[in-house]
């Protein structure tokens, strides 16, 4: 699989490469109404306008067949902060999760401005880069950004989509707390560490792939 780190988009370019893939963006558009037909269709009009100014209307066939394997996949897991209710915060970047079959994953980073970043790695590092991330969320809890003074953030998450639930672990200072999300929400036996945390969310396993709202 191809190297995609020099692809970045808005929600509105990503609209654009939906319709000409036929097919809904796979992950979230913070910018974008995605159930709102009127605002979809402002979106690609102001997408082509976009990628216009930035030369790169001849280059969307290609652009969609690079991103063809988002569009097989699904997203698998996410990343993301959360307030104390666990509701995800819009402001902080989110990552998405394509595992692919070439035993790769396809990361997306979004911004809360809705400007998206690809880059394809080996799964092995992205369970790695998973550990790290748990790790310091673990030990250090969420901690205000450069010039902030306090923040909202209080739980780093991580869910997993699988054939019959979601399964959400959620970590904060000295915590791992694993969820099964169906109907209802059930709690399960706590991780003991963030390997152990990363084994059980499980990302090499037949997850099912969705498309996020």
């Amino acid at each position: 699989m191809g190297d995609l780190s020099d692809i970045t988009l808005t929600d509105d370019e990503a609209v654009v490469v939906a319709v000409e893939a036929g097919q809904a963006w796979p992950s979230a558009l913070p910018t974008v109404d995605v159930r709102n037909e009127h605002a979809l269709t402002s979106a690609a009009l102001r997408g082509w306008r976009s990628l216009s100014v930035r030369d790169m209307t001849e280059t969307v066939p290609s652009l969609v067949d690079r991103l063809r394997p988002l569009f097989a996949a699904g997203v698998t897991a996410q990343t993301y902060l959360a307030n104390s209710d666990l509701a995800r915060l819009p402001g902080p970047p989110k990552s998405y999760f394509y595992r692919t079959p070439e035993l790769a994953c396809i990361v997306e980073l979004t911004t809360g401005a809705g400007v998206h970043h690809f880059r394809t790695m080996p799964a092995a590092m992205v369970e790695q880069m998973l550990v790290s991330a748990i790790n310091g969320a673990h030990a250090e809890g969420m901690t205000p950004a450069d010039g902030e003074t306090s923040t909202d953030a209080r739980f780093f998450c991580v869910t997993t989509n699988r054939a019959d639930h979601i399964r959400l672990l959620a970590v904060s200072r000295g915590r791992l707390a694993m969820y099964r999300l169906t109907d209802a929400v059930a709690v399960l036996p706590a991780p003991r560490s963030a390997a152990e945390a990363v084994r059980l969310l499980d990302l090499a396993a037949d997850n099912a792939a969705v498309t996020v709202p």
